[in-house]
């Protein structure tokens, strides 16, 4: 993943160098912009369905990614040209995955953040809450210039994809590829 030199609305030592993140973990960044934002929350859903079979749980991550990255993109960079929005994501097998979604913009309005629904009338308000229902473990966080949502959603054992010629089989083949793996001719 290249990285630039300078990253408007964080300091160097907020962005952890790429060989100190921990085993399974992934860091996604772009600028917080819709079109930028939304590829970057399907990337990491890309690299979650590569390790979980459970198509619901994808899809609440997909619900869950989706708003925090349009909240980034709507509300951290109002007044200013936009700055960088950032993904980690953790994998632990066997149990569970962590997404974490970060910007280095104006923060939240209030803090501590109260997570409740809107009112039935408001145009808007329910993306924290949507969030914080679809995780079993939600949380505002902010520190070194840098707010997130934390969101820690558990993976049953069984659906974990495992490392292998089995998932190798299991696995789709892509439009146009022959049905098996052809042995190569020896002479």
């Amino acid at each position: 993943m290249n990285t630039p030199t300078t990253m408007p609305h964080c300091r160097r030592g907020d962005i952890p160098a790429q060989d100190t993140l921990p085993p399974n973990t992934f860091l996604l960044r772009c600028l917080a912009q819709p079109g930028p934002s939304r590829r970057l929350g399907k990337s990491a859903l890309a690299l979650l369905a590569e390790a979980v079979m459970d198509t619901d749980l994808l899809y609440n991550i997909d619900l869950a990614l989706t708003e925090a990255c349009a909240n980034v993109v709507r509300h951290a960079y109002p007044h200013e040209a936009p700055g960088n929005l950032e993904i980690v994501l953790s994998l632990v097998p066997g149990s569970h995955v962590e997404v974490e979604v970060a910007d280095w913009g104006v923060g939240f309005p209030t803090w501590p953040v109260v997570v409740e629904n809107a009112r039935p009338d408001a145009e808007g308000g329910r993306g924290l809450f949507i969030m914080s229902r679809l995780a079993s473990h939600f949380e505002c966080r902010k520190g070194n210039h840098r707010n997130s949502v934390f969101m820690r959603m558990q993976v049953a054992p069984e659906q974990w994809r495992r490392p292998g010629p089995e998932t190798d089989s299991a696995a789709p083949s892509p439009p146009g590829a022959p049905d098996h793996d052809p042995t190569p001719e020896t002479s």
